[in-house]
């Protein structure tokens, strides 16, 4: 998987983090921003 792909996936992690927290869902504000950080990592291990 190509690494662009990867960033872009988790940029939506990232954003759907800041609606969740806009919204008042804390626990699932956190959980998708585990997910944006995780795909860090997968990013920095395709490039």
């Amino acid at each position: 998987m190509s690494a662009w792909l990867i960033a872009l996936v988790g940029l939506g992690y990232a954003s759907i983090a800041v609606m969740q927290g806009i919204k008042g869902r804390v626990s699932m504000s956190v959980v998708f921003a585990g997910y944006a950080f995780s795909n860090m990592g997968h990013y920095l291990l395709a490039k």
